[in-house]
């Protein structure tokens, strides 16, 4: 019988899951990250990558791939942002109905109307993206200030996702160490408990 067939899109990610220990797999995070701001099917491949190379970097040295997929992020979106200028708004709100009746809108607009660079940085870690950085388009904050901010909210997100999991590791190791330490102490105390038992009903 013959092995079933991988599909070529899952094949290519399993293919990179075994290189996220090399030097330049930042790049690949990179690419991957600007990619998904348009193919949003990779988005949790991509996460699943970033969470492999944190892990296989380690704790001291998990911070360069949380930079790498923040860049990523920042270049997708500026190459959204230039298409928006060229397409023009009223374009993109034609194409994007849902986009502008999200239930994030109202909520995004009155952050950033109150708070702008700071609002759009806070915002950019736990929201999408799409509608945040078409927000600071129509509030009239330059796209390096829109992607600045999305780079800043993001790279505080990765970060955070990386020391999640890098320590995660640690934790992990540690409750399986405590759980086999407590398992041979049990083990130790089994046979001593045994043998008070005998000395006892000599004595009777």
């Amino acid at each position: 019988m013959a092995p079933p067939s991988i599909p070529p899109t899952r094949g290519v990610f399993v293919r990179l899951g075994d290189q996220v220990a090399k030097p330049w797999f930042p790049l690949v995070i990179i690419a991957l990250s600007a990619a998904s701001c348009f193919a949003i099917f990779l988005s949790g491949a991509v996460t699943a990558l970033f969470i492999s190379a944190c892990v296989a970097r380690g704790k001291g040295r998990f911070a360069h791939v949380a930079l790498a997929n923040a860049l990523g992020v920042a270049l997708g979106f500026g190459i959204f942002i230039v298409i928006v200028k060229q397409r023009g708004m009223d374009a993109i709100r034609a194409s994007y109905p849902s986009l502008f009746a999200s239930t994030h809108w109202g909520y995004m607009e009155g952050v950033i109307a109150r708070s702008g660079w700071g609002g759009v940085a806070a915002l950019a870690a736990p929201l999408p993206l799409h509608p945040l950085v078409l927000m600071g388009m129509l509030s009239g904050m330059s796209s390096f200030s829109i992607l600045s901010a999305a780079f800043a909210g993001r790279f505080a997100k990765y970060y955070v996702m990386g020391l999640v999991a890098t320590r995660g590791e640690g934790v992990l190791a540690a409750m399986r160490g405590e759980r086999r330490s407590g398992g041979k102490e049990a083990d130790d105390a089994a046979p001593a408990a045994a043998g008070d038992e005998d000395e006892s009903k000599k004595e009777k």
